[in-house]
């Protein structure tokens, strides 16, 4: 049999000096790096960031099945928060932001997906609204201590568990067998995925082949977790 694929010697790029600003008594300065990785051979992730006075967004997509998804979103999903009457209600804005990205991206008719990570400053609140498994972090001035602030949409997740199967989808793992250099034999696990669509998120945008089944819509969603500080 083959033997595994040795990993690409590729290097990671330097994180960039942040870039400072007077933008706000609770923001004073932010970098951005991203990266395809160590096996991919083209980049996915986007990034936007968009500073008003008192309001500050900064999102990152994940993509997946090609990059025309994340660059809808990179390109869209600011606008329609800022175009509703957001201030009145800021989670409720991001929800249906969130939703109204989604329907517009399914008449694209394209197959591509994304993940969705969004940190909203307005005043002196931080809004985290997450869709699928980007992580927030929030750490400590004297970076002693770090918070997750964000929970990962994942199989692996208790409560999508429970939501999932009450909607009637299954979460399952793929097994394979193979051959090592000493002639014995190793199982390799993969990821926990959802049924349908087969995925190892459980809320994406796009991925419409998951959403648009006979078994149940509401298996994987586009709807985002908002937290708040």
């Amino acid at each position: 049999m083959k033997q595994p694929a040795k990993k690409p010697n590729k290097k990671l790029p330097e994180v960039p000096e942040a870039i400072t600003g007077d933008m706000s008594p609770h923001l004073e300065r932010y970098s951005t790096v991203t990266h395809e990785g160590i096996y991919r051979q083209s980049n996915e992730d986007r990034i936007t960031i968009s500073l008003e006075e008192n309001a500050k967004w900064f999102s990152i997509y994940d993509g997946h099945g090609g990059t025309k998804c994340a660059q809808f979103l990179k390109d869209k999903l600011h606008e329609y928060f800022f175009n509703s009457d957001w201030r009145k209600d800021v989670p409720n804005a991001l929800r249906k932001a969130f939703i109204m990205a989604d329907n517009e991206w399914k008449k694209k008719g394209d197959n591509s997906g994304s993940c969705a990570l969004v940190i909203f400053v307005y005043k002196n609140i931080c809004f985290a609204a997450n869709l699928g498994d980007s992580r927030a972090i929030l750490v400590s001035e004297q970076f002693n201590k770090c918070y997750q602030i964000t929970k990962d949409h994942k199989p692996s997740n208790t409560e999508e568990q429970k939501r999932i199967f009450e909607a009637g989808g299954k979460i399952y793992q793929t097994t394979a067998v193979t051959e090592t250099s000493d002639g014995y034999y190793g199982q390799i696990v993969g990821p926990l995925r959802v049924y349908p669509g087969r995925l190892s998120t459980t809320r994406t945008f796009g991925d419409y082949e998951a959403k648009e089944t006979k078994e149940n819509s509401k298996i994987v969603i586009s709807e985002p977790e908002i937290t708040s500080f």
